[in-house]
């Protein structure tokens, strides 16, 4: 991977400096250097662990995937759960966690005890099925693997945050037909310190037409 611009300095030329703007547009952060177009979402991620200044923390990740959220924003230990082990099917982790285990993040009280982390993330999979034309053909699978209930598992998540995070909650949620963000925050008891929303645009080729569609995701910050 060739870096065009050392990740030290972005938030030098990200124009809201160390404040976290309402909403961001994919297409803005794309725009701030080479490595950014090619992967906006892990850019995002590392200005924002240099704005939140958890840039060397200590991270549980809920629900890891293959981890790109950590392709820029390299944690000083990262623990990650995840129900699926994608490298046995023949995917690689964009980033090695310093621990793995392969099961749902539920079960982190009887593997984790009593230990303490500095930031809990959590980013379910999108719990649908990917329209034809949209993001099937990209091979993510990691991002729509429903294999685990999500109400069930958002049902879970606040109480395992809050008995492992010391200063940081962090959550990253697309709303679904059963799911919302309004049913998350109600499940965490209490508002979000901050709130971005990501917006994001795709084509859509249903048959013969093309449909540009507007995404949003949230990104939800709760301070402990």
């Amino acid at each position: 991977m060739t870096t065009v611009l050392p990740f030290s300095k972005l938030t030098d030329i990200w124009k809201y400096g160390k404040t976290m703007p309402s909403v961001v547009d994919q297409l803005e952060i794309q725009r701030l250097c080479r490595d950014c177009h090619a992967h906006p979402l892990a850019c995002f991620m590392k200005i924002l662990a240099e704005i939140l200044e958890i840039e060397d923390a200590t991270v549980l990740d809920l629900t890891y995937g293959i981890g790109e959220f950590y392709r820029y924003w390299h944690p000083g230990y990262l623990v990650a759960f995840d129900v699926v082990d994608w490298r046995k099917r023949n995917y690689r982790f964009v980033y090695m966690p310093d621990e793995f285990y392969e099961t749902s993040f539920i079960n982190a009280p009887q593997l984790l005890g009593d230990r303490r982390f500095d930031v809990v993330v959590f980013d379910p999979p999108y719990n649908i099925k990917p329209a034809a034309g949209l993001d099937a053909p990209r091979g993510r699978p990691w991002l729509y693997h429903g294999r685990e209930n999500l109400r069930l598992i958002v049902k879970h998540f606040p109480g395992v945050a809050k008995r492992y995070a010391t200063r940081l909650v962090t959550v990253k949620f697309m709303d679904s037909r059963d799911v919302t963000v309004f049913d998350l925050v109600r499940e965490f008891g209490r508002v979000p310190d901050n709130v971005v929303i990501w917006r994001r645009f795709r084509r859509y080729i249903p048959r013969r037409n093309v449909k540009i569609i507007k995404i949003h995701t949230y990104f939800l910050i709760w301070k402990l």
